[in-house]
């Protein structure tokens, strides 16, 4: 029996619904319920770290290449400007992610093993959600960074292959936009998941909560 299937027992009885479900099953029903969330997460937080090891990687690479003797004598000091800046960028950003993850466990560690706790857990894994914004400060720095990443990666990857300025250039814009499109993506992706996913389960945990006080 999972949460779903306890709220529907809860609203078929007439009075204290609460008292009428067995607490191991509801216990049971809480931890499967917050598992499922913990894998999708762990999932979606090791892709990005991922990403994030790439570009750093990449970026690295880019350099060990550029400070091999015969590029030093056709590079200018602006193609290892951008180097540096976007390697500081990548890991910027990567320290910005990581930081950002830490403090999410660090709040839901707060939380203990009863049953109010597990619902507020669960309730804090979704408030980043809620409180999510495009024009938020944090939400704009990260875009930024994403792409001054983007775009040092596809500038050095022509300009290590001997490609002229103009061409570099054209390569940053594609990059850019490839980037907006994975930005629309995500968008719709998270848009998606708030609909079909975390607001019902809000409402659910939220329910849960008025049933204890009640």
């Amino acid at each position: 029996m999972n949460l779903d299937d306890l709220m529907e027992v809860w609203r078929s009885q007439d009075a204290a619904p609460l008292h009428g479900v067995n607490e191991t099953l509801l216990r049971l029903a809480l931890r499967q319920d917050e598992a499922k969330q913990r894998a999708s997460g762990r999932w979606a937080m090791w892709f990005v770290y991922i990403a994030m090891a790439y570009a750093v990687g990449q970026i690295v690479l880019f350099l060990a290449i550029m400070l091999q003797a015969q590029y030093r004598k056709v590079l200018s000091e602006w193609d290892y400007a951008v180097a540096v800046v976007g390697l500081a960028a990548a890991l910027i950003l990567s320290r910005t992610i990581y930081v950002g993850y830490q403090a999410q466990a660090r709040r839901e560690q707060h939380f203990g093993e009863s049953l109010r706790d597990q619902v507020n857990r669960q309730l804090a894994r979704i408030d980043p959600f809620v409180r999510f914004s495009w024009a938020h400060w944090k939400t704009v720095t990260i875009m930024v960074l994403g792409f001054g990443v983007a775009a040092a990666i596809s500038f050095l990857g022509a300009r290590i292959n001997h490609k002229p300025y103009e061409e570099a250039w054209r390569m940053v814009g594609g990059g850019i936009r490839y980037s907006l499109i994975a930005i629309g993506i995500v968008g719709w992706w998270l848009r998606r998941l708030w609909r079909r996913d975390l607001a019902p389960r809000r409402r659910r945990l939220e329910a849960l909560l008025k049933e204890f006080d009640g």
